[in-house]
């Protein structure tokens, strides 16, 4: 390809940037975003459990 048709491709590809649109479903929580919760919470206990199940894994 020459550079003339790279260049015509390129221009074919590009599409301008509008609004950019806010995700509905994300939350911000300091400097992140992230997707609000929908299912059960997951007490503190739970979550020990689950780690130390881990480390005895060895994983």
């Amino acid at each position: 390809m020459s550079v003339t048709q790279i260049v015509e491709e390129a221009l074919r590809a590009y599409q301008p940037a509008g609004i950019p649109a806010r995700p509905s479903s994300l939350v911000r929580k300091g400097p992140l975003l992230v997707v609000p919760a929908s299912s059960r919470k997951v007490s503190h206990e739970e979550v020990e459990a689950a780690l130390e199940a881990m480390r005895r894994e060895g994983r």
